[in-house]
């Protein structure tokens, strides 16, 4: 399939080609959530239950259930469900445990690593590794702060701090490339 476009209403998907010449329409009338398409299927949550349809919406199969939000990478749907990172096979709908992390936690993976936020640092986990989870080396004046969420692109590492309102996006191993101020501190 070409890259597309994808969007969700209350109710429908919507995809298109980027010339938007084909559009695909789903109609499944329920309040689906989390959009995601990939190659030759849609998945998205509904109710907290992860589910995976064809492009067009037809043969709609529940893969999970007790989630919220899932992210796909490399053939694998990560999500978090128990305190645990678990990740599913796209394939064949196998599960294995990546590691432990507790709900609340921000995760994002990229390759072959997770990084997620423990609140106070960003850390860094290689996926199938028994070496425990490295701290990414941030500078120590930022490290005082409540990390918000953090999300990883092709470019960096991008998150804010609550209490400072600063953006910041780090290279892979925490080394400052830019910060921005946001102007939103904690309790404005």
């Amino acid at each position: 399939m070409e890259p597309n476009l994808s969007t969700s209403t209350k109710e429908d998907i919507y995809l298109t080609d980027l010339d938007g010449k084909r559009v695909i329409t789903n109609d499944i009338n329920k309040a689906i959530q989390n959009v995601w398409v990939d190659k030759n299927a849609i998945f998205y949550t509904l109710n907290k239950g992860l589910f995976k349809a064809n492009l067009d919406g037809s043969n709609p199969q529940k893969l999970t259930e007790s989630i919220s939000s899932y992210q796909i990478s490399g053939g694998w749907i990560y999500y978090n469900k128990n305190g645990s990172l678990l990740r599913l096979n796209i394939e064949n709908a196998n599960e294995e445990k990546v590691m432990d992390l507790p709900l609340e936690k921000s995760y994002n993976v990229n390759g072959d690593y997770v990084y997620y936020t423990d609140g106070k640092n960003i850390l860094r986990y290689n996926i199938g590794s028994s070496i425990a989870p490295k701290e990414l080396n941030i500078e120590e004046t930022m490290s005082e702060s409540y990390v918000d969420s953090i999300h990883v692109l092709p470019s960096g590492i991008y998150f804010r701090q609550h209490s400072t309102g600063f953006a910041y996006h780090l290279n892979f191993e925490g080394k400052v490339i830019s910060m921005v101020d946001l102007g939103i501190k904690s309790g404005e």
